[in-house]
């Protein structure tokens, strides 16, 4: 190296802005995908996030099918969803509510209902759907719950006995 001859600055300072340049392209696209991963409610694994309140805003029955409850029109979840756990408080206008809890591996749990019962409940995934099935003492029971895009409705279809019926749910 030749102390006398001087070195042009420009490639130095070219080769410092280029690397704050990309680094600053890194870390803005790195925030982006941060950003649209918290706000597309899933999961790592694409699951969707149950997590909210939310409210019954339209029950449907298949024709022919005997009536539902009217309490049951009335149903309001509280939903805490860190997969595989699932917590659920399940209250009615006129009724007291009950926590339910799963954890959504397939594997047998037990829940107790307000009356003293106790259920047997399974909750899978099939793709993005939660599967819960169970036995109460008076039969077989399944939930399937399906999360819409925009994460604000959430319809939950249920068979119980010889009913079956749909409920809508808007997060509050």
């Amino acid at each position: 190296m030749r102390l006398i001859e001087k070195n042009s600055r420009f490639s130095a300072k070219h080769g410092a802005l280029s690397l704050i340049a990309a680094s600053l392209a890194l870390l803005i696209s790195a925030a982006i995908a941060s950003a649209s991963s918290l706000s597309s409610g899933q999961n790592k694994d694409g699951k969707p996030d149950f997590t909210g309140k939310w409210k019954a805003e339209s029950l449907t029955k298949e024709a022919g099918e005997p009536p539902i409850p009217p309490w049951a029109e009335k149903e309001m979840n509280e939903v805490d969803h860190k997969d595989p756990e699932l917590k659920m408080i399940r209250s009615f206008e006129e009724r007291p509510g009950y926590e339910l809890r799963w954890t959504i591996d397939g594997k047998e749990g037990t829940n107790t209902d307000p009356d003293g019962s106790t259920r047997k409940l399974n909750a899978g995934w099939s793709g993005k759907r939660l599967i819960i099935t169970g036995q109460l003492p008076q039969g077989e029971y399944k939930e399937t719950w399906d999360l819409d895009d925009d994460r604000k409705t959430l319809t939950i279809a249920k068979e119980f006995l010889v009913n079956r019926w749909k409920m809508v749910y808007k997060r509050q």
